[in-house]
């Protein structure tokens, strides 16, 4: 009777283990998972552990810097003969995460003199049609065909747009703005590589820029001359970037 007492006491404690081994490791008491008898229940390994990297750098720092280093490259160039009389390079501002991209064909002497594009009358034009959109200056992101000003109503020199065709072309890539303007006849022509288009031709359609939406509407100069059909046109033009960028209709 004992022997009975102990052989049920150790055979109890067994049944014990077995269930505290099951509950410790899941695996242990899923169908199919008994262990023979006899054999003793392994722990298993620790899974491995992959570590979370830190995370990237914001692609906004990126941008910057690289627009930076763009800066510092077009203020030594010296590829066309505008860089003799200007009295500094304009370079392109605003903002670079901006959704809206405008492009203006030069610096006027005014730019040149102040050091920021669109200054004077031309400015304050731009400042009243980016409002009219619910927009501010430092919302989009401004920039020129040339950086340095050929004079006030001069068309750039061919010299000058190969120079400087490859630093805009390196600014649109880097801002990859939702839509595109080209102020006048010059940007819209280089960017769209139809040197000999007219304004009409290209105003109305949406051209694409490197996969970027594109409309070209009139230059400043030609706003400022007081052509009421321009200006009406021109309204028409902002008004479809609007509805492009889903921008709220201005009040009335």
């Amino acid at each position: 009777r004992a022997d009975r007492t102990d052989r049920a006491d150790r055979t109890g404690r067994t049944a014990t283990n077995a269930m505290t081994a099951a509950a410790m490791d899941p695996a242990a008491g899923r169908p199919g998972t008994e262990l023979p008898a006899g054999r003793r229940l392994r722990r298993r390994a620790p899974l491995p552990v992959t570590p979370i990297a830190a995370a990237p750098a914001s692609p906004g720092a990126d941008v910057r810097a690289a627009l930076a280093a763009l800066a510092t490259e077009v203020e030594g160039c010296t590829r066309c003969p505008l860089h003799a009389d200007r009295q500094q390079v304009v370079l392109a501002e605003g903002d670079p995460r901006a959704r809206l991209m405008v492009v203006v064909a030069a610096p006027t002497a005014e730019d040149d003199h102040g050091g920021h594009l669109l200054q004077g009358a031309a400015g304050a034009l731009i400042d009243r049609m980016l409002a009219a959109m619910g927009l501010g200056r430092h919302e989009i992101w401004l920039a020129s065909l040339v950086m340095c000003g050929p004079g006030d109503g001069k068309v750039p020199p061919m010299a000058a747009l190969r120079a400087c065709t490859p630093y805009l072309r390196r600014q649109v890539d880097l801002i990859r703005p939702a839509v595109l303007l080209a102020l006048g006849e010059a940007p819209a022509r280089v960017l769209l590589k139809r040197l000999d288009a007219p304004l009409d031709d290209l105003r109305g359609p949406w051209h694409p820029v490197i996969g970027i939406p594109m409309l070209v509407s009139h230059a400043p100069a030609d706003l400022l001359a007081g052509n009421t059909d321009h200006k009406r046109e021109a309204w028409h033009d902002l008004q479809r970037i609007m509805q492009r960028l889903d921008l709220p209709p201005p009040p009335r």
